[in-house]
């Protein structure tokens, strides 16, 4: 089921309600979608310590929003 694309990941990063800060330093990535997102977060768990003006309060912000959408990037419970 590698392949396997949950229904949410077409939808645009602004639906996880994130703050205007979150959500701009996405936008500044070039991240649109919640997909792209996770793209990221598989190929590097540490992905978002490297974007610019996140901080570990942002950070926790946008993960946390991910799992209550249900969703996992294969980090440590």
């Amino acid at each position: 089921l590698r392949n396997y694309k949950h229904p949410v990941f077409e939808q645009p990063v602004w639906d996880l309600g994130l703050t205007v800060r979150a959500s701009n330093c996405l936008r500044a990535e070039g991240i649109e979608t919640i997909g792209q997102l996770i793209e990221r977060l598989r190929a590097s768990s540490y992905y978002l310590t490297k974007v610019p003006n996140v901080g570990k309060i942002t950070e926790r912000e946008i993960k946390d929003a991910l799992r209550r959408k249900g969703l996992s990037w294969g980090e440590e419970a």
